[in-house]
């Protein structure tokens, strides 16, 4: 178990985040910047909330979450969405592999 001085050092960040944002939507988008980048470089972070009905992306890591985020919206479907729906965490190792949803979504989710 780490010790409290590691802890400390490790939520720096998130402290530096909480005090140093003017907004609810800088603080979501830095928040989203941080978590992917603490999880993994690689990994993109979407926050999508449902208003009145529908799913809106309030925050994003990078373009490439917010372009899937929007795939997902025209389509209907998508990770983010079944979470939504769910209530559980929805993992996609490889988007550009992906046949879980419509065929081709995964096209439109190229990073190149």
């Amino acid at each position: 178990m780490p010790d409290a001085a590691a802890r400390r050092a490790r939520m720096r960040p998130l402290y530096d985040l909480l005090v140093g944002v003017e907004s609810v939507q800088e603080f979501l988008g830095d928040l989203a910047r941080l978590a992917s980048d603490e999880i993994d470089r690689e990994l993109s972070c979407g926050l999508t909330v449902r208003i009145e009905g529908g799913p809106m992306t309030i925050a994003s890591s990078d373009d490439f979450a917010a372009r899937l985020d929007g795939v997902q919206h025209t389509a209907g479907e998508g990770p983010c969405l079944e979470a939504m729906a769910t209530g559980h965490p929805v993992e996609v190792p490889d988007v550009a592999r992906c046949e879980r949803w419509r065929p081709g979504a995964p096209t439109a989710w190229r990073t190149d």
